[in-house]
């Protein structure tokens, strides 16, 4: 039997996500809400799957419970705007996870910034909790390469949990970490 996919992203809603995203022609929020649309689309095309939405900045918040309701999906990513301080993405994992509890399909969090993690629970710690939860990890960095201690922490991260990162620096790199996530988040059409 199918039981689909969950898929949760939290999204960087710092102030620097609304600082251009170096050659892509569009700021970094709204390169990674498109890539959350994209690949969105290719997940939920898989019967039984679903997809949720967690904010993060000096804090994490839901945004959008799980839904298989496509239009819910873009209706979430038109509001979001880059208006905090501070980049817990830590927080924004944990609260991605604890959205998924429950859930009897594979589970997947996506983290999409630009890699400026300051602030709250540290990645690794974040990292034991997801595999204790058994849920995948993924990163999307937008808009060039993070820093070593941040890059380093992100690949580990992944690499524990069955994941991947995504560094979206030029032109394409949106297409392929959406195609890519939704590869490993089961979509049909990917």
């Amino acid at each position: 039997m199918n039981r689909g996919y969950d898929v949760v992203w939290a999204i960087d809603l710092s102030k620097s996500m609304a600082r251009a995203a170096g050659g892509l022609g569009a700021s970094k929020l709204k390169v990674s809400s498109g890539i959350i649309a994209m690949a969105s689309s290719r997940i939920l095309s898989r019967p039984g799957s679903r997809v949720g939405i967690v904010g993060f900045h000096d804090r994490a918040f839901p945004i959008l419970p799980s839904t298989d309701n496509y239009r819910r999906v873009l209706d979430s990513l038109t509001l979001l705007r880059a208006v905090g301080e501070g980049s817990a993405g830590g927080d924004g994992i944990v609260e991605s996870v604890k959205m998924l509890r429950g859930s009897g399909r594979e589970r997947h969090v996506v983290t999409v910034s630009d890699g400026g993690f300051n602030t709250g629970i540290p990645i690794p710690l974040a990292t034991i909790y997801a595999l204790n939860m058994g849920v995948r990890l993924h990163f999307i960095i937008v808009g060039g390469q993070p820093g070593d201690v941040v890059k380093r922490s992100v690949e580990e991260a992944a690499s524990r949990t069955g994941g991947r990162v995504y560094i979206v620096a030029g032109e394409g790199d949106d297409m392929k970490a959406a195609v890519g996530v939704a590869r490993a988040a089961g979509g049909s059409q990917a």
